[in-house]
């Protein structure tokens, strides 16, 4: 399934807040009912879950995971009430935004439009697992799969990240700690770590602490490379929501890139030229990434 239509499935319908989770659902009234439909479709070869498994999606009981888009059932025992209907209307959205490319009014955006990327995503996934299985024999190791970026990984316990920082020669990088992020359960609505670290031992190394994962990156590598593709690049504040702002040289046009996008340098180990790539890809086409 599309990780990018994945992401719709964590917010409200209404704002960009993220949708309350189910929290446990051993003791959920209909969770028999919910089951039963379940396994019914698995029964007849069609590939289904249950939505309060996973950590993404929070809309509907069952996802039906046929094709890039996530098809999704709300089931209930009685009559619809107001919650029910608005519930019921949510995945009514979001289905449509799936199958028609846009919505209007969907997470409090006046108009939203989905659109291709011309580029496939640049993924960094195997620098990061190769990094690991060498920190896994050595104590400390480090990648740098693109200018600016840095995935650093350490077992050993007497290694300094400082050290290796200016062992790099890397003064003032965004920092992002996978570790700190696995212990706030805050990945969503980005791959999960379980995903994207293939090694058995070393997944279990992570989640019990053993194994120290970060990521690091220059925000000067990618200005210099939209200078030399025509453009400014501006970062925002820390704080904001918007990760940069990208001018074109030639007449001003600008785009914005929000911070949820560009984060996934870190978390989905996604090239960060790649994502300059898709901004300058939407900013010729006049739409706004969202």
């Amino acid at each position: 399934m599309d990780k990018f239509a994945l992401k719709q499935t964590l917010f409200n319908t209404h704002n960009v807040n993220a949708k309350q989770d189910a929290g446990f659902i051993a003791d959920k009234e209909g969770l028999s009912k919910e089951w039963s439909i379940m396994e019914n479709l698995l029964d007849k070869g069609i590939p289904a879950l249950l939505t309060d498994i996973t950590n993404t999606i929070r809309h509907g009981d069952v996802c039906i995971m046929i094709g890039p888009d996530p098809h999704l059932i709300e089931i209930k025992s009685g009559k619809f009430d107001g919650r029910g209907r608005r519930q019921r209307n949510s995945i009514r959205e979001l289905l449509n935004f799936f199958e028609t490319d846009e919505a209007e009014g969907l997470r409090g955006f006046e108009k939203i439009r989905r659109i291709t990327h011309d580029t496939s995503e640049v993924v960094y996934v195997d620098a990061m697992n190769d990094c690991i299985r060498e920190a896994m024999r050595s104590g400390t190791a480090w990648r740098s799969p693109e200018e600016g970026l840095y995935y650093v990984a350490i077992t050993a316990g007497d290694v300094s990240i400082e050290n290796i920082l200016v062992e790099l020669g890397v003064t003032q990088p965004m920092a992002f700690s996978l570790n700190e992020v696995k212990a706030r359960r805050a990945w969503s609505p980005y791959s999960p770590f379980t995903l994207s670290i293939r090694n058995c031992r070393a997944l279990f190394g992570f989640i019990w602490g053993e194994i120290y994962i970060a990521v690091f990156y220059e925000p000067d590598a990618l200005q210099r490379l939209a200078e030399c593709r025509g453009y400014k690049l501006e970062f925002q504040p820390s704080e904001s929501e918007i990760a940069f702002e990208l001018t074109r040289l030639g007449d001003g046009r600008q785009i914005r890139v929000a911070s949820q996008m560009f984060f996934r340098l870190a978390f989905d180990f996604t090239s960060p030229a790649w994502i300059l790539c898709v901004a300058i890809e939407n900013l010729n086409r006049h739409e706004i990434m969202v």
